[in-house]
């Protein structure tokens, strides 16, 4: 049974951009990434046809699991690749093509407001970025045989627009002139708490990162798997659960070797026990901190 989750999804395509382009001070991605953590998007998935150690360079620091696709028939392979991936997670995913960075966190929260399977922003008539799928549309998504613009005009009795004061679903980065317009007051609007949670004793053994390599381990049972999508090397990778072993004084991982696959490498009782106990915390400070900082700070956010 999924939770009931809306994931967030970024599609970026060789071609595209330069994966170290930057609005303002930060990239391209973080500026979607941090857009998509204020309304709580998770996973955050990054779906590309591009090397992902490349693209993960100035990304390290974010939780996010990235999924490498060979693009065959168009973006459309890409979009399928995170589709299947978060089908058996969230009830729903906000998408966006990596090209268009400059929605609102308010837009998102309008879009998933929304009923409807296919929820598209609409700024002065114009159809824009992103758009909400919901878990209706997963399978059709995945047995689509068409372009990914046919796919999504196929859905036409699913489809509902919403009228958005938010140039920013159209503006993408070609149009230097639109994004110089709406960045202040972008920039401004990505005020929010971050709050990371770290075990330590006499130094931190355990943070976001360690958590998703948890996360991933329990749902792929491989490391090799696992360290795909984070973009991350096996031997850090273990360097991580070493050092977390030691500092725990008990097994989180149970190494077998062998096997046609080449082993498995799955949480242990105590590991799980451990992930969902630093889960539960995680997401009860986090809840309060977002309830704070809204009584405390909202009105520092202009809309």
């Amino acid at each position: 049974m999924k939770d009931k989750k809306i994931g967030g999804l970024i599609l970026f395509s060789k071609g595209m951009l330069d994966n170290n382009m930057k609005i303002g001070s930060i990239t391209v991605l973080e500026r979607i990434i941090l857009t998509y953590q204020q309304v709580g998007l998770d996973p955050i998935v990054v779906v590309s046809d591009m090397d992902l150690y490349y693209m993960v360079s100035n990304l390290k620091k974010y939780p996010i699991i990235y999924l490498q696709k060979e693009k065959k028939k168009g973006t459309i392979d890409l979009l399928k690749a995170g589709v299947k991936y978060l089908s058996t997670k969230c009830h729903a995913l906000l998408y966006t093509p990596a090209v268009t960075p400059m929605f609102t966190a308010n837009t998102l929260t309008k879009l998933i407001e929304e009923k409807g399977n296919l929820v598209t922003p609409s700024y002065k008539f114009k159809s824009g970025h992103p758009l909400l799928i919901r878990e209706a549309l997963y399978q059709p998504i995945l047995k689509s045989s068409l372009s990914l613009k046919d796919t999504i005009r196929s859905f036409s009795e699913e489809r509902v627009f919403v009228n958005i004061e938010d140039s920013g679903v159209l503006s993408t980065v070609d149009k230097k002139g639109e994004i110089d317009d709406i960045l202040k007051d972008h920039t401004n609007q990505l005020l929010s708490e971050y709050v990371e949670v770290r075990l330590e004793r006499e130094k931190k053994f355990f943070d976001e990162r360690a958590k998703l390599l948890l996360v991933l381990l329990k749902e792929m049972k491989t490391m090799g798997k696992t360290c795909q999508h984070m973009a991350l090397s096996k031997r850090k990778a273990w360097d991580i659960i070493n050092e977390m072993e030691r500092e725990l004084g008990f097994k989180v991982v149970d190494r077998r070797h062998g096997g046609r696959d080449g082993g498995s490498t799955e949480l242990t009782e105590k590991g799980e026990e451990f992930l969902y106990r630093y889960l539960e915390l995680e997401n009860e400070i986090k809840k309060y901190a977002h309830k704070r900082f809204q009584e405390l700070f909202g009105d520092y956010i202009e809309e």
